[in-house]
């Protein structure tokens, strides 16, 4: 191979090695960002569990 040709495929090589690295970094992102939205739909079920015990307690006291 020429010199040339071996620049190029060090550039290219380079260029794939970059786009792998932002890549990776916004699977992380977004892997973050799925965590999070799971603990916050947790959380909010877990609220509207805790009102729904209320409110049944409540109904039977009412009731009794």
């Amino acid at each position: 191979m020429s010199k040339k040709a071996t620049i190029i495929m060090g550039v290219m090589l380079a260029i794939i090695l970059c786009m792998q690295v932002v890549l990776i970094s916004k699977i992380d992102k977004v892997h973050k960002d799925m965590i999070s939205s799971d603990n916050f739909a947790s959380q909010r079920i877990d609220v509207i569990t805790s009102h729904i015990h209320e409110l049944r307690n409540m109904l039977g006291d009412i009731i009794e």
